[in-house]
């Protein structure tokens, strides 16, 4: 199995104020969207090097509820994700630099310019600021060809106020 690792070193931080958040990201990504109020601060950047993807959101809901919604369950004294077909996976409890919450993957379908073409697993986070209990909540979702740690370009996201 190919394994890459992805630094943030020798990168530029994109602050983005209105959404509460800000990435510090290599050359490169490329931004597909960038967040903003009007739509629903969704971030998407690309690396073509890796191909990888990564999509991040804000949690406008209840954190139990975003875990939900995104197909974590506690089952059986566990978490687990829960994706099409009945997969199931356990899920993780991650802590990174400035969130904690929970990371999984996810079989859910997956489209193209050209529609449906199957089933895809994405690696999906629900994060909460550590230091704030009613602060921000995020949604990460990533999919990538090969086994890639993205833990650097996660660390690198910060709270903005």
């Amino acid at each position: 199995m190919l394994t890459s690792n992805v630094s943030a070193s020798s990168s530029e931080r994109f602050h983005f104020k209105e959404c509460r958040y800000s990435i510090a990201l290599s050359n490169d990504w490329r931004f597909s969207k960038k967040p903003s109020s009007k739509n629903n601060c969704e971030l998407e950047v690309v690396n073509s090097n890796i191909n990888a993807s990564i999509s991040i959101s804000i949690g406008y809901k209840e954190y139990l509820i975003l875990l939900s919604e995104q197909g974590f369950d506690y089952f059986n004294n566990e978490w687990v994700t829960v994706g099409r077909q009945g997969s199931k996976e356990r899920a993780e409890k991650v802590t990174l630099k400035h969130w904690h919450g929970f990371k999984g993957i996810v079989a859910s379908g997956c489209h193209n310019a050209k529609g449906y073409i199957g089933i895809c697993s994405r690696e999906i986070l629900v994060l909460r600021e550590s230091d704030i209990v009613d602060g921000n909540s995020l949604i990460v979702s990533s999919s990538f060809e090969n086994s890639v740690d993205l833990t650097k370009v996660y660390n690198s996201i910060q709270p903005e106020y």
